[in-house]
């Protein structure tokens, strides 16, 4: 299971701790491991659980991507600067989401209007060879 942190890794864990223990799962850590968890408790399904971006940090889901950006992109600046560049009167989203548009913004201006971030990996435009992405991988190896 990937869960946003949604701008609190700690209520996320929270959340999806609750549900699991509404399902029966008693063996659960109070404090959310940086690396990620596998839960195996007997007799249930075994339950993978990652918070993006990192576990640890507010974010989301972009601001993992936002990292597998290359460096030497020449794209994620324009993309940062139209949306830095909206007034905040204007703007339809919140200070906390801007990583958001600018991750949305630069996937319209990379590949085909509309690439999801999964595409965008398939595609080859995001880095997987970054530090998040290795941290992931190591999870998932698990």
């Amino acid at each position: 299971m990937i869960v946003d942190a949604n701008g609190d890794a700690l209520a996320r864990w929270e959340s999806v701790r609750q549900r699991l223990y509404d399902s029966g799962y008693t063996e659960l850590p109070t404090i959310f491991p940086p690396d990620g968890l596998v839960v195996q408790q007997l007799g249930k399904p075994v339950v993978g659980i990652w918070i993006m971006p990192d576990n640890q940090s507010l974010g989301f889901i972009e601001s993992f991507v936002a990292e597998m950006i290359a460096p030497s992109d020449r794209l994620w600046p324009l993309a940062q600067g139209a949306v830095e560049a909206i007034p905040v009167d204007d703007r339809r989203f919140s200070a906390s989401h801007a990583v958001k548009a600018k991750v949305h913004t630069w996937l319209g201006l990379a590949g085909q209007p509309g690439t999801r971030m999964p595409e965008a990996i398939a595609r080859q435009y995001l880095l997987t060879n970054c530090p998040s992405a290795l941290a992931l991988e190591t999870y998932g190896k698990r």
